[in-house]
């Protein structure tokens, strides 16, 4: 055997190696039932030990000793404090203690005879200079093979705990203090809402006290969202004092006020004045009305049109209101009569009578004695209800159904956000200052639709403002992730235990996230097909009863699925053992996945123009160029593995569906396994196989297929086994994928667009003849084919099963039990009394039960009609953006691997956060013993990316497309820098020959044709939109109120330039809206997402006020995604406002990622646009000391234009 790196074991005196343990360690150890803390220290006491070390990561060492026929392995991490070491262990280690093993030393280990020593951690010690040179040695050695991968499987069990932890957090019931009645929204859908209890911050109490004391004297409660009730004198003069001196580095109050309008339908007196135009004012009691007059003359007018009214003229009216300040003592010296005696003893009061001439004599009386100056007066015309009609409703306390939907209507065309409550009678909407909010008012009231309770402008009027905690995180913005994290998901009521399991939960719904806020949680209840009908019929008997609710629940038991199959696929390559799907088709996976070096290369020779690259070309069914070809050999004669990069526009689908046709030109029968993270991707890459010249490629969909683009719809089982059968019904729910709110639409569908009836036709089609002997049997065969019946299209479902060779699915429903059944529905041709895909599952279940279940079932062995499940390749799209695990489950099915992503965008992320700041949040012991150990690389590096840049990767398996068919030109010079290593970046042939080609029908045509003096023309496709002013905190996120302004003028300069009318005119030709929408469409993203939320008004005001439909998100959020054109605003600024004083800033946060810059600007097809602080990022450097931002600006400064936003907004800013 061969020493290395030993030279001092031979040393008369052992090192002292000091190892500090906290008491959690201590407690750690202990439990794991090998032996104790202090058995192993006096096991250990004053012996000499040969000891071998590792380097287990660059922060972490490895000693592994053995003593007493025990083996000892711990993980140290050096303490530069003590200059000595302390061990890591937690719940998760490894066995401290374990069986012996024979220990090697070889070019990673240091073997030194050591005296171990384990001291209290906060013990004061001072180590020996040996063991500092011991450390030093350590760290010069390279990571074992063998640590690297138990260093990778470390990473994926923290990802699954991770998510384990946030969805223990999630499921906990939610408290309730009351629920609404259930409302109907639509024929299709109703909607249940209930009233949450929050928990309270300690610094609203704090305020809230201040503020209710002494000079404020406001008892107006803080409600645990931060909100409370003001008058807006109140806001300004008493919160933002108190915060600025008390709170400023705590709270801040946001900007955005909310307006909350009581509204009611109009009385009867509304309406009466609306006939009068509002000349008159007009009142009324239960059953009488009363119009105010200026002069007799308007008698008749008024008069005349009540009668109309169905209201008769009784009586003339007065109001009087005495200015009791003239101190006048009232007695019968005054010679007041009795009757206006009596009324005096009021200041205000009213008199009635048949004849004119008395009312006015009563104002002489008054005038006399008080003075005109002192004497108010107004005269009415009082009328009765006509005796001969039906009595009129003066009062209507509630709308007609319609109202809601027709007011909704017309908010829909308001520049600014409405927010409408059916049930509460209230319309909202948020302003900043006072101009803003008369503006937004005058424009509600301005609809006339209905009597507003109380005007805002009143100075009692009370306004809802928010207050922000600043310093941390606050209980409001948690509970808002936690919202988003579950929106979709089903909730339950939990009736208790003395009703049985089936009975006991009572579903309420889907969580409209949308609708939901802190306070309020809104559920969607489906009413269209039997299922849905059923579950909220049930519902309505339920709460018919008026029950007592305390709690719902979110049912995330799909989640809690996806878990265990994450869990089932790591064994698999961890434990692989003999049984149903309980080890990979490739056993070398378990080294490959975790290091690609040990995937096979590639013998063959792939160059151009050899004789694999001459066959590929002679057979392609689509156009490639030589990196897109390179990498379809690659795929094509990997053993293992291929690792494919596309930047973004470099026509990755093309690629994986010119592979999927490759493989199944030469073999039809083999299958292969699509998957990618989004239904989308899978379904274009479906699309992109139809071939009128041929039906070699037969797809079939798993998945639930309410979740496809209709692109994917075709091919899904459950539409086809529709079309075959219209009571056809499935119970096969992929747990996992959860219904987002925007998927309460219900489309009628057309069964008839399916793979099995598109390939019958292809079939007819491909079979015409020439000859005219033939040409009635082929008609009737065409028309046969196309309309078939029953008995055929079971015959042809059957054909279409049985050869069938491609299956797309997600990669999480991968690993779920439906796609195990539908897998042995599709390949399985056994033929029983029980159903293949319910025994599929029904052993998936009993295994997982029964350890060491054999595999029988009511008489039959299930594990011999199984079929395991195997592909002959699963490829597997946006792997960047794929978690570990996820990575997995597809992955474990296949003989062979293809990998395709892009490591210089986004890797993934958890719930649109990273898993340090989500886990943190959760606030629980293991949470944060977690959050403490995720490094910059776990939360920034994806598996893709490990797997693609390791250094002994061989470059026979792996690939990169240099050519992109999304950007004009000069935009990709833009982002170009950013795949260097990589051999660069550029534009295909087609673009380059025809990105300034003016029509805009051409398919390579990038133009756009806008032209505005000092802004745009059409040899621009790149803008920097200088805004050198301060950003400000918002929470624990961002905002940059002039950018926001920036981009309302920007998006206002676009409308009014030269040609962007017939732009937007050119793509309303196509029949698809939502190809139209998707052409017209601006995309608008930030890297911050409370500056996405600001943008909304942008937005609205961008659809309704200019006609332009924008697409807003953050960054993260629109990867994958493209437009014609994109606005980005960074938010970032060399300047900050801080408690209201300009301040030096040079940290820009998020932006700093390449990874990001790179997406935000490469989803752009024909314009750029950047509005940022071109000084704070012109002097960024990244961590390699790249000057990403520098090159961005100034290859727009040389060919496109970087102006300034004060230069635009004082040559545009006014002119509307």
């Amino acid at each position: 055997m061969a020493y290395h790196n030993n030279e001092d074991i031979f040393d008369d005196e052992p090192i002292e190696l000091i190892i500090r343990f906290e008491n959690k360690a201590v407690s750690t150890l202990d439990k794991q039932n090998k032996g104790s803390f202090e058995e192993l220290k006096r096991w250990i006491e004053n012996k000499s030990i040969k000891c071998f070390f590792q380097k287990k990561n660059e922060d972490e060492h490895k000693v592994t000793f053995q003593i007493e026929n025990k083996q000892i392995e711990l993980v140290l991490k050096w303490q530069e404090q003590t200059f000595d070491y302390k061990t890591i262990i937690n719940q998760k280690s490894k066995n401290v203690i374990s069986e012996i093993q024979q220990l090697n030393s070889d070019e990673y280990t240091v073997t030194e005879n050591c005296k171990v020593k384990l001291i209290d951690f906060k013990k004061p010690y001072r180590s020996q200079r040996e063991l500092e040179d011991l450390y030093n040695k350590i760290c010069k050695l390279e990571i074992s093979p063998k640590s690297e991968i138990e260093n990778q499987q470390e990473i994926w069990d923290k990802w699954i705990e991770a998510q384990k932890l946030i969805l223990n957090k999630n499921s906990q019931p939610l408290e309730i203090v009351k629920y609404d009645q259930p409302i109907n929204i639509h024929e299709s859908l109703y909607q249940f809402r209930v009233k949450l209890k929050q928990e309270e911050n300690l610094e609203f109490k704090n305020i809230e006290k201040i503020i209710s004391e002494e000079p404020f004297n406001l008892n107006e409660r803080i409600n645990p969202d931060g909100s409370q009730l003001l008058r807006f004198k109140d806001i300004n003069d008493v919160l933002d004092r108190v915060i600025q001196k008390d709170f400023t580095t705590i709270l801040e109050r946001n900007k955005q006020i909310a307006c909350v309008l009581k509204i009611t339908p109009f009385s009867i007196s509304n309406k009466i004045s609306k006939t009068f135009n509002n000349r008159f004012i007009v009142s009324n009691n239960s059953d009488t009305i009363n119009v105010y007059i200026n002069n007799l003359s308007q008698k008749q007018e008024v008069v005349d049109k009540m009668f109309l009214e169905q209201f008769y003229f009784k009586t003339y009216g007065a109001e009087f209101e005495i200015d009791w300040h003239c101190n006048i003592k009232l007695d019968k010296n005054l010679n007041i009569s009795d009757h206006l005696l009596r009324r005096l003893r009021h200041n205000v009061f009213s008199r009635k009578h048949n004849e004119f001439d008395s009312l006015k004599k009563m104002y002489q009386e008054l005038i006399t004695i008080f003075g005109k100056d002192k004497v108010k007066s107004k005269v009415y015309l009082h009328f009765d209800q006509s005796r001969v009609n039906e009595p009129i409703r003066f009062e209507n306390s509630s709308f007609k159904n319609t109202f809601w939907t027709e007011i909704k209507r017309e908010f829909y065309s308001f520049d600014f956000d409405t927010n409408v409550s059916e049930s509460q009678q209230t319309v909202a909407f948020e302003f900043v200052d006072y101009s803003d909010l008369k503006s937004k008012y005058e424009k509600i009231k301005s609809l006339n639709r209905f009597n507003i309770m109380l005007s805002p402008l009143n100075d009692d009027f009370k306004f809802k403002v928010k207050i922000d905690i600043i310093a941390k995180k606050s209980k409001k913005e948690e509970f808002l992730d936690k919202t988003r994290q579950i929106a979709g998901s089903e909730f339950y009521i939990d009736r208790g235990d003395k009703f049985e399991y089936k009975k006991r939960q009572v579903v309420i719904g889907n969580l409209n996230g949308r609708n939901s806020d802190y306070n309020y949680y809104v559920f969607n209840l489906p009413y269209k097909w039997s299922d849905d009908k059923r579950q909220t019929d049930k519902f309505f008997k339920f709460i018919e009863e008026e029950p007592k609710i305390k709690f719902v629940t979110p049912n995330l038991r799909g989640d809690q699925a996806k878990i265990s199959w994450l869990n089932e696929a790591m064994n698999k390559i961890t434990n692989p053992k003999e049984g149903l799907d309980l080890k990979p088709v490739n056993e070398k996976i378990k080294d490959f996945i975790f290091d690609s070096s040990k995937a096979e290369e590639i013998y063959k020779n792939l160059s151009k123009d050899e004789e694999e690259w001459n066959e590929l070309k002679r057979h392609e069914l689509l156009i490639l160029n030589d990196s897109q070809r390179k990498a379809v050999l690659s795929a094509l004669n990997c053993t293992d593995l291929a690792l494919l990069q596309g930047p973004p526009g470099t026509g990755k689908t093309t690629v994986i569906a010119e592979m999927i046709w490759q493989m199944v030109r030469v073999n039809q029968e083999q299958k292969i396994l699509l998957t990618s993270e989004t239904n989308l991707a899978v379904d274009n890459a479906l699309e992109k196989l139809l071939n009128k010249n041929h039906t070699l490629v037969k797809p079939i969909r798993f998945g639930r297929a309410s979740k496809f683009e209709e692109e994917g719809k075709k091919y899904a089982f459950e539409r086809i086994m529709k079309w075959v059968d219209e009571k056809f019904e499935t119970d096969d729910n992929y747990e996992n994928e959860v219904l987002e709110e925007d998927d309460v639409e219900i489309v009628e569908e057309d069964f008839y667009n399916n793979s099995v009836q598109l390939w019958m036709r292809r079939i007819a089609d491909n079979s015409q003849q020439s000859n005219p002997k033939y040409s009635d049997i082929m008609k009737d065969w065409a028309f046969e084919m196309a309309q078939p019946d029953k008995e055929m299209k079971t015959l042809f479902k059957d054909k279409y099963f049985k050869y069938a060779n491609v299956v797309g699915s997600t990669s999480s429903s991968a690993g779920s039990p439906n796609f195990g059944a539908d897998y042995q529905r599709i390949f399985n041709d056994y033929e029983g009394e029980l159903e293949i895909g319910q025994l599929y599952k029904r052993a998936k279940n009993l295994s997982k039960k029964h350890i060491g279940f054999n595999g029988w079932y009511k008489g039959t062995n299930l594990l011999e009609v199984i079929k395991p499940i195997e592909f002959d390749t699963v490829i597997t799209d946006e792997a960047s953006k794929a978690t570990p695990p996820e990575l997995l489950l597809p992955m474990c099915f296949g003989r062979k691997n293809i990998i395709i992503g892009d490591h210089r965008q986004l890797p993934p992320m958890l719930h649109d956060k990273t898993f340090k700041e989500t886990l943190e949040s959760l606030e629980t012991t293991e949470s944060k013993e977690l959050a403490s150990e995720i490094d910059k690389d776990f939360v920034e590096t994806s598996q893709f990316e490990r797997l693609i840049m390791h250094p002994k990767v061989s470059t026979t398996i792996k690939s990169t497309f240099n050519e992109q068919y999304r950007m004009h030109p000069k935009i990709n010079n833009v982002i170009k820098q950013f795949y260097l290593d990589e051999g660069g970046l550029e534009p295909g042939k087609p673009i380059k020959e025809n990105a300034n080609d003016t029509n805009l029908n051409n398919p390579f045509s990038r133009h756009h044709g806008f032209l505005l003096n000092k802004f745009i023309n059409p040899d621009i496709h790149t803008i920097w939109v200088n805004v050198d002013e301060p950003e400000e905190l918002s929470g624990t996120s961002r905002i940059n109120n002039y950018e926001i302004e920036a981009v309302e003028l920007v998006i206002k300069l676009l409308k009014k330039s030269n040609g962007f009318e017939e732009y937007m005119k050119h793509w309303q030709n196509n029949n698809d809206q939502n190809k139209v929408q998707e052409e017209q469409e601006i995309g608008l993203i930030s890297f911050y997402g409370h500056q996405v939320s600001r943008l909304k008004e942008v937005a609205l005001k961008a659809r309704n006020k200019y006609n332009i439909p924008v697409r807003l998100n953050t960054v993260d959020k629109f990867q994958g995604m493209e437009r014609n054109i994109i606005i980005v605003s960074t938010v970032r600024s060399d300047k900050k406002i801080e408690n209201g004083i300009t301040k030096t800033n040079k940290d820009i946060g998020f932006a700093k990622s390449p990874k990001r810059l790179n997406v935000a600007l490469s989803r752009a097809k024909r314009l750029l646009i950047v509005v940022g602080n071109k000084n704070m990022f012109y002097r960024f450097k990244d961590k390699n000391g790249n000057q990403i931002y520098k090159n961005v600006i100034d290859t727009i400064n040389d060919e496109g234009i970087v102006v300034d936003f004060k230069n635009l907004k004082k040559e545009f800013g006014d002119d509307e």
